[in-house]
């Protein structure tokens, strides 16, 4: 389930099914084009509401060349692993 998403300055963060997850776009060091990276992480046990952005326990990462495949990693790894085995 979607709950929110918020625009950062290289990316996004959206809350799905209770995990943060991001993509970020950055330059890559060994190619002239944008490395985007992806994380999938879900609030620590003191953490909860998600009030403190630096108490998320990582989940999954990954790195793509564009935008769209970082997206379609994110879902399939979502729907691998539903909210209860998360």
């Amino acid at each position: 389930m979607f709950a929110s998403f918020e625009p950062t300055h290289t990316g996004f963060v959206a809350e799905i099914d209770g995990c943060r997850c991001s993509i970020e776009g950055a330059p890559s060091p060994i190619a002239d084009r944008i490395d985007w990276r992806w994380t999938i992480a879900q609030p620590e046990p003191d953490n909860l509401d998600g009030s403190d952005p630096f108490k998320y326990e990582v989940l999954a990462t990954g790195e793509t060349v564009t935008p769209l495949q970082a997206e379609q990693q994110i879902v399939a790894w979502l729907e691998a692993h539903p909210p209860e085995d998360a």
